[in-house]
């Protein structure tokens, strides 16, 4: 079984980053989004979500994500352990 490893190991790291950043710094994460729409005013018009964006359940939503983005990349870890394994003489 062919593996391209870098690629693996790239969206592991990538799914674990996300999962850090969500889950402990939604609130940073909003205020940093909510910002960069406020700087772009244009961008902001056509987003549907910007007012919901702005409310707490927006950080609960984002928490959620980065336990799913957490749960993901210890998913790939354990499938990237088998393919190391079976991949071993």
């Amino acid at each position: 079984m062919d593996v391209n490893w870098p690629a693996s190991i790239a969206a592991t790291a990538i799914f674990w980053l996300a999962g850090i950043v969500l889950s402990f710094w939604p609130k940073q994460v909003q205020k940093y989004y909510l910002g960069f729409l406020d700087r772009h005013q244009n961008t902001a018009r056509f987003n549907p979500f910007v007012d919901w964006m702005r409310t707490p359940s927006y950080v609960m939503y984002l928490r959620v994500i980065g336990v799913v983005c957490f749960t993901v990349s210890a998913f790939l870890m354990v499938c990237l352990a088998v393919a190391i394994r079976s991949s071993l003489p």
